[in-house]
């Protein structure tokens, strides 16, 4: 089914979907920034202060653990961010099409208007 502007109707609401799922997934790293530092901060003063080897490596790991969590949810930003670049790069060629084709109906076979004599009122043609 295909709205106004000759585009599918369900764009609108896959657009929008899309980019209200970017922006979730912006606000959730957001909100993540300050625990996240917490954890950074404690897990550093911990591997600072390892008594011994064993130690170390454990904060090490959870280091490590913090790093690939925080990967992760960049990785989530991106993919969330290219499905909505590319659900919007759709919308806009369909929009174009849509536009292209109203103009080839606008302009039609491409002749022009060429007069005819015509009688009006009856009498004769000038």
């Amino acid at each position: 089914m295909r709205g106004i502007e000759g585009m599918p109707q369900q764009y609108p609401f896959r657009i929008g979907g899309r980019i209200k799922h970017t922006m979730e997934v912006q606000s959730r790293i957001v909100s993540d920034i300050q625990a996240d530092e917490a954890t950074l901060s404690a897990l550093v003063g911990q591997s600072q202060g390892a008594a011994g080897a064993l130690q170390g490596i454990q904060s090490t790991n959870q280091l490590l653990a913090l790093q690939s969590r925080q990967l992760g949810s960049t990785q989530a930003l991106l993919s969330a961010n290219a499905r909505a670049q590319s659900t919007e790069a759709m919308r806009r060629a369909e929009v174009e099409e849509a536009a292209r084709a109203e103009w080839q109906r606008f302009r039609g076979s491409g002749v022009s208007y060429t007069s005819a004599p015509v009688q009006v009122f009856g009498g004769a043609a000038p």
